[in-house]
């Protein structure tokens, strides 16, 4: 019985690993900033340089395929210019990402 317990003990400690070591926590508070423009459990309303400020600093702790996934929720809230976009991307070293 607990052989089969253990399993699911050893996946749940992956999970949180992961989640962890990603800043998956991070992304997804950020997230939810940018698409409620509502800040933390506050609520308090935030600009879109705070948010850039934000974004801009927690880009670097990301994997790849995490801060694509937040600049494309970014990208998607707010209109920006190429121009605007593709120093956002530069902004963290990324631009082969375009």
């Amino acid at each position: 019985m607990m052989k089969k317990y253990q399993v699911h003990i050893d996946l749940l400690n992956k999970v949180i690993s992961d989640v962890t070591k990603q800043k998956l926590r991070e992304v997804v508070d950020l997230e939810q900033t940018i698409i409620s423009g509502l800040k933390g459990i506050t609520s308090s309303q935030v600009n879109n340089t705070s948010l850039v400020k934000e974004v801009s600093q927690i880009c670097k702790k990301l994997q790849p395929k995490d801060y694509l996934r937040l600049l494309m929720v970014y990208f998607a809230v707010f209109q920006l210019s190429q121009k605007d976009k593709d120093t956002m991307l530069k902004s963290a070293g990324r631009e082969n990402y375009k």
